[in-house]
């Protein structure tokens, strides 16, 4: 196996990992069942992947050919069921800390799944369509999420989350842009994982956000979050 090979393969087995953590984790804290945050947990981490496969026609969608990453997401939901069960004190009187893991590892879900995206699209031989390559990286990066929402029927945080799918848009950028500049391929995947991860981080941090049409105030604001 080539190192681009080998390097494909870890950062989509982190992308799924990370969002099978936030996607266990949101499903635990909405009161789901076993069943529901394990299907929540696969949803968040495959769903992304599904969408782009069907956008793209590659049918069925290869997440039912390479049960590696449907596993992963499987175990890793479980896990994190198995825990929060074990500790579950623990984890109602940590909730602001929960919920900061639970940013972390979407945003690196989000940077490394943005990057096997555009990767996928650019193996697919359409290499001078940077339009194409940058949407399939957010589809295949925010596609679980937003499954997961809509299942869970909260607005998509797309929508109206901190500089969430621009994160996604800004990192695929940045590895396609090295990329066509012949820059190492190591160095395209770590720059544009870097690029999303750093940008969704510090949105969260320095609390930016897009401007919205309207501005709610006090319990409004609190209903509309």
């Amino acid at each position: 196996m080539q190192f681009a090979d080998w390097l494909f393969e870890v950062f989509a087995l982190i992308g799924t990992i990370a969002f099978a953590i936030s996607g266990a984790i949101v499903a635990i804290e909405k009161q789901a069942d076993l069943f529901g945050v394990l299907f929540l947990g696969v949803t968040t981490s495959c769903g992304g992947g599904l969408l782009r496969d069907i956008t793209m026609g590659n049918l069925p969608p290869s997440m039912f050919f390479n049960g590696l990453h449907v596993w992963a997401a499987v175990l890793t939901s479980l896990t994190i069921f198995v825990l929060a069960r074990i500790f579950q004190q623990s984890f109602l009187q940590n909730l602001s800390f929960v919920d900061r893991v639970t940013n972390v590892a979407d945003a690196l879900g989000l940077g490394a799944c943005s990057v096997i995206g555009a990767q996928i699209v650019l193996r697919a031989g359409y290499t001078q369509h940077m339009f194409l390559v940058v949407t399939m990286g957010m589809f295949t990066a925010v596609g679980g999420g937003m499954l997961r929402d809509l299942l869970l029927r909260e607005i998509p945080v797309i929508l109206h989350k901190r500089i969430y799918a621009l994160a996604s848009i800004f990192g695929a950028t940045v590895y396609y842009a090295l990329w066509s500049a012949g820059v190492f391929e190591a160095v395209c995947v770590f720059a544009g994982v870097g690029a999303t991860f750093l940008l969704r981080i510090l949105a969260t941090v320095f609390e930016w956000d897009l401007p919205r049409a309207l501005k709610y105030t006090g319990a409004s604001e609190e209903n509309n979050e």
